[in-house]
């Protein structure tokens, strides 16, 4: 699943949308949006681009090493990543640093300090993993559709906001349709991955060597300001702290699926790329180069 969202070929974002819980269908619309914005050219990789299994394997790096090997097939020598995996994309930073402008991680889940592993917060996080792994392994559209309301915040403010009863019931039945027709790689993205969170993901990343770069690679770590505080805005900031020159931007009035919670949280995100662009040409101009 490697599609184009194709205007100036100056410009170009590596989109990683392999995330749990959204089909890529409800994806592409921003993404759209973002590259008539940015003026650009975005080239995706969805949950049928990589192999889900891999997460699986007992070698922690199987899957990165097998996608790097679609990346690197796509033949792209400088863009900016934008990562919406929730944390399945993050390993990739290391790898692909000699070929980042720019690096832009929305909602990364899961991440912790080793102290917070032994407290009754983490134990109900693992709880809950396991509760999505049964759902979505299901495969039963009818008992995940309900979970919306917990990653996006349309349905779940939608009383507060006064919305049409039509209003959501017509969100959710995009969602169900989306779901519908999924492919058999994103459900099992979907029933694999929050187990990978909580269980392999804070010690692949300690088995990673410090963040080193001969460049200055500017990257945003960004979460929705109604994201979950331990699930993901801590996690935001435990990232920054292996990342060290990250820095940490909320995405206003968004939760965890900023594709589909309306125009401002798109906007904020293209406003934050266009900066990680900016940023990268006044780096260039510096240099003289």
């Amino acid at each position: 699943e490697i599609q184009s969202v194709d205007f100036l070929k100056q410009r170009c974002i590596l989109y990683l949308g392999f995330s749990r819980f959204l089909p890529w269908s409800l994806q592409l619309p921003a993404l759209r949006t973002l590259a008539s914005d940015l003026e650009c050219r975005i080239v995706c990789l969805g949950c049928e681009a990589v192999r889900v299994d891999l997460l699986e394997d007992s070698d922690k790096m199987a899957f990165f090493e097998d996608l790097l090997q679609v990346i690197d097939a796509l033949g792209l020598t400088r863009f900016v990543l934008l990562d919406c995996t929730f944390g399945a994309g993050v390993p990739l930073l290391w790898k692909l640093k000699d070929s980042l402008q720019g690096a832009m991680v929305v909602n990364t889940s899961w991440l912790f300090q080793e102290h917070f592993r032994s407290t009754d917060t983490f134990r109900k996080l693992q709880k809950r993993a396991a509760t999505l792994t049964e759902l979505w392994g299901t495969g039963d559209v009818d008992a995940v559709v309900p979970l919306l309301s917990d990653f996006c915040l349309v349905p779940s403010l939608a009383k507060i906001r006064g919305f049409q009863p039509q209003k959501i019931e017509n969100f959710y039945q995009q969602y169900r349709e989306a779901l519908s027709l999924a492919p058999e790689a994103f459900w099992h993205m979907s029933r694999v991955q929050p187990m990978w969170n909580i269980e392999a993901f804070t010690d692949l990343l300690a088995t990673l060597p410090p963040w080193q770069t001969s460049k200055n690679i500017p990257i945003t770590i960004a979460h929705g300001s109604y994201a979950p505080m331990a699930a993901v805005q801590e996690a935001s900031f435990n990232l920054q702290s292996i990342l060290q020159v990250a820095k940490v931007e909320c995405i206003p009035t968004s939760m965890w699926f900023w594709q589909i919670e309306g125009a401002q949280p798109v906007a904020e995100v293209s406003q934050f790329l266009y900066e990680l662009f900016t940023c990268h040409s006044q780096q260039s101009l510096a240099r003289g180069g």
